[in-house]
């Protein structure tokens, strides 16, 4: 099983032209962040390394038959873990930002026009705000009304200790920042991969502060970052900003490794324990 989610893995990273020459990269990316995870959760692992070959080859094939291709791997991952449905939120996401919004004319109310493409970015941000602050009341509506009783569990501590929240997220969150302008110059989808991230590290790693469920379910957007971490170092026209960018996020890799999975014994693979 673990054969299989690596190659997975390799496989989607290698549908990416742009990681042509940083393919060794993505996967120092992959190892000190997820590695050990996989271990531990191996079925739903295994369903994300087949979610991230089959969005890789929908993305970046240009065969007639890449539909057909993901639907089947997409059906084949969902078969294997449940919560893989959720990454169609941030496809959706995509493609309603993407969808081309001229042909649509601006309403008019009197002198006051309404740009459509900024009402539905405020009603996103809207809803999200609202589900964000409200997980424990959708978690008893669910409850109470026995839906999804298998899958309750990830949202019902709803929003808690929130005063961890930045030491988990400020350090990604600034090597992000530092080359977004570039990123979003040189790569292309770049949009999709900061949905991801902001879905991730701006919703799942708040949610997820008090509930161990809830964080497994970023293990789904968390998974594209062995894709955009890489293009953020190298996204730099400068060489010596480049590897400036590289030694950064090679340092936080063995920071977060070391602190997380032998500091705190997470997963319990350093040492390995075999659970029999």
């Amino acid at each position: 099983m673990e054969m299989l989610t690596i190659t997975c893995i390799y496989l989607g990273i290698r549908k990416y032209s742009f990681l042509e020459n940083k393919i060794w990269l993505s996967m120092l990316t992959f190892f000190p962040l997820f590695y050990n995870y996989t271990y531990n959760v191996m079925r739903q692992w295994l369903s994300v390394a087949l979610l991230f070959y089959a969005l890789s080859c929908l993305i970046n094939e240009k065969k007639k038959g890449k539909i057909i291709k993901f639907i089947s791997l997409f059906v084949l991952a969902y078969s294997i873990h449940k919560s893989t449905i959720l990454v169609i939120i941030p496809l959706l996401i995509y493609e309603i930002l993407n969808y081309d919004f001229k042909h649509i004319k601006i309403l008019k109310y009197n002198r006051l026009k309404i740009n459509i493409n900024k009402v539905f970015h405020l009603i996103m941000i809207a809803i999200g705000m609202i589900m964000l602050f409200n997980m424990k009341a959708l978690s008893d509506y669910l409850n109470e009304h026995e839906l999804f009783d298998n899958y309750i569990r990830y949202i019902e501590n709803g929003l808690v200790n929130y005063k961890v929240i930045p030491l988990k997220i400020l350090p990604i969150a600034i090597i992000f920042l530092l080359g977004i302008k570039q990123f979003l110059n040189n790569t292309e989808n770049a949009w999709f991969f900061i949905i991801c991230f902001v879905f991730n590290y701006c919703i799942i790693e708040i949610l997820s502060s008090g509930n161990y469920f809830t964080a497994r379910l970023g293990y789904i957007f968390q998974v594209f970052n062995i894709v955009s971490f890489p293009q953020v170092c190298d996204s730099y026209k400068t060489p010596n900003i480049r590897l400036i960018m590289r030694l950064l996020i090679i340092g936080y890799f063995a920071v977060y490794w070391t602190y997380v999975f032998v500091i705190l014994g997470y997963n319990q693979t350093v040492p390995y324990i075999l659970g029999i």
